[in-house]
């Protein structure tokens, strides 16, 4: 594609002459967005907006084509698509009638309005495509909601709005560019979600030709949403999809970012032994531990989103909306196992109790100390999951069992069998339970070594599922909801995991979880172990 580095000289695309700026302004609407609007495109684009142009520039020569494009809130999907390259369809004269259309007729109008503001005010435009603008200039036809240029006309159309026989002189609707078609309040009804796809494809899809190209851009507001089924070949077969997320790679310390959050929020002070905690506090760990915490990370478009920007977002505006507004990843709360009243919090400010000591002291010594591990090793499929560590306190009166530790980050073997030694110095494991398939035996072989080599005695048992993980962890729902099973606040990503099931991207979390759970719910008999130094366990 031709940038303003290659379509002009050192001194950018304002030195080039209106001829040469229109010549490549029409082979690349890349290099047009550059030179005509360099207001709008200041910031090194994103992979996306790459990929974007690149399918807008094959419409022209693929008529009838259907594109859906789900991107992340704040991404500039409706500057690069409405303004961009509707504009560059007017001032080149390749669409006869254009249809820009929104949730509400006046946020189409408002579309049209910025499209119309560089039309009659930006400079260069009106130099160098004078030739269509001058008809512009004696044309009565030039609302709020429609305007001609030239042989060209654009309407701006709020959906459910009559679309039927609308022309530009002979011409059907030509190009559908549908932006934002649905808000947050419509798609919590099935009723009124029907009633926008039936309209889209009884009148909107229906108002042009065989040859017409639709685009269609938005956030995936919900999961039966219109652009949720636009998205799904099988529902929409016909449609070339594109889908887009924010953070397109976790960072492997996710246990760097759950202290961050716990700071962040007030539940942890910084520096540790401190008082201040808060966005700031937040800001100056992140600071402190910048390169570990970014390390695998990956934003969309990290010159303007910065992945710890998008990580302060996250925890501002709560995991789902961020799934939902930045990840195009709703889930739907019918069917989430978990819901937010059913967990309930040993730490929360009802409590008395904030950290595990206090915590043991409360409950009188009546409890067992339950490691459970899920490597993410060697598991068909898996890729580069976290490995997770949950540690629980389980209360032998009551029964009731209190996650103290959710460790869930990417580790090797090496790495994963050291955290479980460094948490049985402080916490004195009484059990470790590890899922292992047949190549994990040998980490549990080395852990049970290594731990009796600084003279400890840990009773490690393997775990081999023989049920599905989905059902495993449904299985702890009765204990979460009861109240039997009570968390922490810290421990945000195993939250995050626990409300989203069974739609998350990871499970990781709740896999040690319902392991741990299960452990402590068959307390072994008491065996008191000697350590090699004759310390008793």
């Amino acid at each position: 594609m031709v940038t303003t580095a290659t379509t002009s000289d050192a001194k950018g695309p304002g030195a080039m002459v209106g001829g040469a700026r229109r010549a490549a302004g029409r082979a690349s609407i890349r290099a047009f967005a550059e030179i005509y609007l360099p207001h709008h495109f200041s910031t090194v684009p994103s992979p996306m907006h790459l990929e974007v142009f690149e399918e807008l520039e094959k419409l022209g020569a693929n008529r009838g084509t259907r594109l859906a494009i789900a991107a992340p809130r704040g991404h500039a999907k409706s500057t690069l698509v409405s303004l961009a390259y509707a504009l560059w369809c007017v001032c080149y004269e390749t669409e006869p009638y254009i249809l820009l259309v929104s949730d509400t007729a006046e946020q189409a109008r408002d579309a049209l309005k910025a499209l119309k503001d560089e039309l009659r005010g930006n400079a260069r435009i009106e130099s160098d495509f004078a030739h269509i603008l001058e008809a512009r200039r004696v044309s009565a036809r030039w609302r709020r909601d429609d305007i001609v240029v030239g042989e060209m006309r654009v309407t701006a159309l709020g959906a459910d709005q009559k679309v039927r026989g609308r022309k530009n002189a002979s011409s059907r609707p030509t190009l559908i560019i549908a932006d934002d078609l649905e808000n947050d309040e419509l798609v919590r009804s099935p009723d009124q979600r029907e009633r926008r796809r039936e309209w889209f494809t009884s009148a909107l899809m229906k108002s042009g030709t065989p040859r017409t190209n639709a685009v269609v851009i938005g956030t995936v507001l919900h999961h039966e949403a219109l652009l949720a089924r636009l998205l799904d070949p099988a529902r929409s077969p016909g449609w070339l999809v594109k889908r887009y997320k924010a953070v397109t790679g976790w960072a492997d310390r996710g246990d760097l970012w759950e202290k961050w959050e716990s700071v962040y929020n007030h539940h942890s002070p910084w520096p540790d032994g401190g008082e201040l905690s808060g966005p700031g506090a937040a800001r100056a760990f992140f600071a402190a531990h910048r390169d570990a915490m970014l390390t695998g990370a990956r934003a969309l478009w990290p010159e303007a989103r910065p992945y710890e920007h998008l990580m302060e977002l996250k925890v501002r505006e709560g995991a789902h909306s961020f799934a939902t507004e930045m990840q195009n990843e709703p889930s739907d709360p019918a069917t989430r196992l978990f819901r937010d009243e059913d967990i309930r919090f040993w730490d929360d400010a009802r409590s008395s109790v904030h950290d595990f000591e206090g915590l043991r002291v409360s409950l009188e010594g009546h409890t067992e100390v339950i490691c459970a591990c899920d490597p993410a090793l060697g598991k068909p499929g898996r890729g580069r999951d976290d490995s997770a560590i949950v540690i629980v306190l389980r209360e032998s009166r009551t029964k009731h069992i209190y996650v103290i530790d959710a460790d869930i980050r990417r580790r090797n073997p090496d790495e994963t069998i050291e955290a479980i030694l460094a948490y049985d110095r402080v916490r004195r494991l009484n059990r470790v339970v590890v899922e292992a398939t047949q190549f994990q035996e040998m980490l549990v072989t080395e852990l049970e070594k290594r731990a009796q080599e600084r003279g400890r005695y840990l009773r490690v048992k393997s775990v081999k599922p023989t049920t599905d993980k989905h059902a495993r962890i449904a299985a702890i729902q009765p204990q979460v909801c009861s109240g039997q099973v009570r968390f922490s606040q810290r421990h945000t990503a195993l939250l995050e995991q626990l409300r989203q099931f069974p739609h998350g991207a990871h499970d990781d979390g709740l896999d040690a979880l319902q392991m741990a759970v299960a452990a402590a719910r068959k307390p072994e008999a008491r065996v008191v172990g000697l350590s090699l130094r004759g310390v008793p366990v």
